[in-house]
């Protein structure tokens, strides 16, 4: 269930609820915006983002190393999507 341990991470001090939160949403921003400076298929980058947060994740259950979470793809994934809506906003040449 997503976010369920949010209410716990609150209760621990604002540090880690922000490192959750925003560092999980600015590692994945380059990624959004580099991808789509990078690719043609920007369509793609997205979901190529989710499916590489799910890999890390999926890795992280398999080998036991950190804790696989549902917050981290989401807020990967997000972070993916605010690169990319940089770079649409960016002035660029096509």
């Amino acid at each position: 269930m997503p976010f369920t341990g949010t209410a716990d991470l609150w209760r621990a001090g604002i540090v880690p609820f922000v490192f959750l939160f925003v560092g999980n949403v600015a590692c994945f921003v380059p990624f959004g915006f580099g991808l789509s400076a990078l690719t043609p298929l920007r369509r793609a980058v997205v979901p190529l983002c989710f499916l590489g947060s799910l890999l890390i994740e999926a890795l992280q259950w398999a080998f036991g190393t950190g804790v696989p979470q549902v917050e981290d793809i989401l807020l990967n994934t997000l972070g993916a999507v605010l690169g990319y809506a940089l770079f649409r906003a960016a002035p660029h040449a096509d």
